[in-house]
């Protein structure tokens, strides 16, 4: 009676059959329907190309089987002393500690090669491409607003902060380099060269 009166659009779903799930499919190169998952994949990536104009450009710059570190444009630069310390440091004395008991500040006191030695880990993580799951918790702490309510900001664990802040930079290169207009929050709308000139 009640999805009557609001409209009977509830009611008439219950009496639909469900869908049987059927594999996607396109058609491959010979003009054959297939449901192949890479012809299919290539399918959708051939309609988005053309949707956000994407070029088949690649990333010179990182590449995940060079370890060179000689330029910035062989891979990522080295998780060391000399970029973990400015990272760690830029943190303020007021930030938080999280669950593990390690406020991001507290790797700078460590010596340079204990701070290579940390840096190695995330390193390793990176070229794994996966997170431990020791450090998947997430603590949400919820802050309170000036004008009433909350906001909830998640803290991760103290190593995942200084590898985030360390990595910001690269971050922030890669956001400029592959600046498009569907990305949301963009920081700009000139295109820049991994030089940093504008394009």
């Amino acid at each position: 009676q009640e999805d009557s009166n609001c409209g009977s659009r509830r009611a008439h779903e219950l009496t639909k059959l469900p869908k049987e799930w059927t594999p996607p499919t396109s058609i491959d190169p010979e003009g054959a329907i297939t449901a192949d998952p890479q012809e299919v994949i290539s399918d959708e990536w051939g309609k988005f190309r053309n949707l956000w104009r994407a070029t088949t450009q690649h990333c010179s710059w990182w590449d995940p089987g060079n370890r060179e570190h000689s330029n910035g444009d062989a891979g990522l630069p080295p998780l060391d002393h000399a970029s973990l310390r400015p990272a760690s440091n830029s943190f303020s004395h007021g930030t938080t500690s999280t669950y593990d008991g390690l406020h991001p500040r507290h790797f700078a006191l460590l010596s340079d090669p204990a701070l290579d030695t940390v840096g190695a880990l995330p390193e390793a993580i990176e070229w794994s491409g996966k997170w431990p799951q020791g450090i998947h918790k997430v603590v949400i702490a919820l802050i309170p607003k000036p004008k009433g309510g909350v906001r909830p900001i998640g803290l991760f664990c103290g190593l995942h902060r200084l590898w985030s802040r360390a990595r910001r930079p690269v971050a922030d290169e890669w956001e400029r380099y592959h600046n498009r207009p569907f990305f949301a929050a963009r920081r700009e709308t000139a295109r820049w060269t991994l030089s940093g000139n504008k394009r």
